[in-house]
């Protein structure tokens, strides 16, 4: 009760202050944090009037005006524009990481450990930390939002099976990323999550996706994917035409559609003018924008007033 009182008491006497946080202490790699009381037995660390550099440990909890807490967050921006930290120890009590938390400390090197109890990566939380070489994200985590890891500096990733979904431009600009595995977890990548990764050689996409958003892959120049019947696939070792990527050529005249695929990306057959006929399986679950922009010479089916592409036992798959 007497802890319940102090708080309420101190968000009184302070709460319309221009602080920016409750308390300050220093840490035991030296730099001095900056904490905002969220409850009665935690805190978060938040931004102060100082940018700490060098290697930086977090403690688990800290003791302020008699009273113990929990250090339970990393704050909104609490290290923005950080450059001159050059790593970071973030304990077992953390369980969320908020937005634009260390985004532009670019001084950040090497990789980059989360403990089991993070479950929340926020916005642009981690971006534009060009010095990181490497995340390991554990399964505790549920979300990876907008732009959490965009413009690093990572050439690897490991996405756990906690994961659901991929936020947009999540991994946006990582341009020495060369490889992701996607778990079986993920149903949707969402728009731009990995364009401009110019570098990505190979991504394990699982059976599990079913929607991609737009530009997922926008500048991914460096992905090929598997080749079958005038078209480049990505997929698993299990299923390698999970997503129909692209065409093999503009210049193509037809294309039978692997009966395993379950996603037609965006601008696949776009410009394909001499495309007549493309077999469309059942399984395709979804078909990105401007999919078959400029086919004009697409044979299709009609009925009641609308055209469709399918194939021998299924003419009405898409509606076109």
């Amino acid at each position: 009760m007497k802890r319940f009182l102090s708080v309420f008491l101190f968000a009184i006497l302070f709460g319309g202050s221009a602080m920016a946080y409750d308390f300050s202490a220093m840490c035991s790699s030296g730099q001095t944090l900056y904490y905002n009381i969220i409850s009665a037995e935690d805190v978060e660390v938040t931004g102060g009037d100082t940018n700490p550099t060098g290697d930086l440990i977090i403690p688990s909890g800290i003791s302020y005006n008699g009273f113990s807490y929990y250090v339970t967050s990393i704050g909104e921006s609490a290290f923005y524009n950080c450059s001159g930290l050059t790593s970071v120890t973030i304990p077992n009590s953390v369980t969320r990481i908020d937005n634009f938390a260390f985004s532009g400390c670019t001084g950040l090197t090497g990789d980059l450990t989360f403990p089991n109890t993070v479950t929340r990566i926020g916005r642009d939380a981690f971006h534009n930390c060009s010095g990181l070489t490497s995340v390991t994200i554990p399964n505790s985590v549920t979300t990876i939002d907008i732009a959490a890891f965009s413009s690093c500096g990572i050439t690897s990733v490991t996405i756990p099976n906690s994961v659901t979904s991929i936020s947009e431009t999540a991994f946006a600009s990582c341009s020495r990323l060369t490889e992701v595995t996607i778990p079986n977890s993920v149903t949707s990548i969402g728009k731009r999550a990995f364009m401009g990764c110019s570098g990505l050689t190979e991504i394990t996409i699982p059976n599990s996706v079913t929607s991609i958003g737009m530009e997922a892959f926008s500048g991914c120049n460096s992905l090929q994917g598997n080749e079958y019947d005038n078209a480049y696939y990505l997929g698993n070792e299990e299923n390698q035409f999970v997503v129909l990527f692209k065409a093999s050529s503009t210049d193509i005249i037809s294309c039978d559609i692997n009966t395993s695929c379950k996603v037609i990306y965006e601008s696949a057959f776009s410009g394909c003018n001499g495309l007549t006929s493309v077999t469309i399986p059942n399984s395709v679950m979804s078909i990105g924008l401007s999919a078959f922009d400029g086919c004009n010479s697409l044979q299709y089916n009609e009925y009641d007033n609308a055209y469709y592409l399918g194939n021998e036992e299924n003419q009405f798959v898409v509606l076109f």
